[in-house]
């Protein structure tokens, strides 16, 4: 049971980050297919059409949790560490715009 609380945060994480970028790619894929007035407010465009990828920061927070609750019960410090990492890591990169790195 310990292991299944890491593990499981390490995957929720993953997910969340892998869903991240997805729709991060399909944002920056919207905007280069954009003609120029829609570059010029692509931020309006993005908050109205693109605000699901906020939902995303739910998993981050939950393996938080897992990865809080596995603290409390294993004694594997680097996998500790490890846990918490990444569910910090996918809740960081909900905020982040990777898309305009991609452009």
């Amino acid at each position: 049971m310990k292991s299944k609380l890491g593990l499981a945060s390490i995957l929720i994480s993953f997910v969340s980050i892998i869903l991240t970028i997805k729709t991060n790619l399909l944002i920056a894929d919207t905007y280069i297919n954009s003609d120029g007035k829609t570059k010029a407010l692509f931020g309006i465009l993005e908050l109205s059409s693109f605000s699901y990828k906020y939902y995303y920061l739910i998993l981050s927070i939950l393996a938080f949790i897992f990865a809080w609750l596995f603290s409390k019960t294993s004694e594997n410090k680097i996998m500790k560490i490890t846990c918490f990492s990444f569910s910090l890591f996918s809740g960081i990169l909900v905020f982040i715009r990777i898309w305009t790195w991609i452009i």
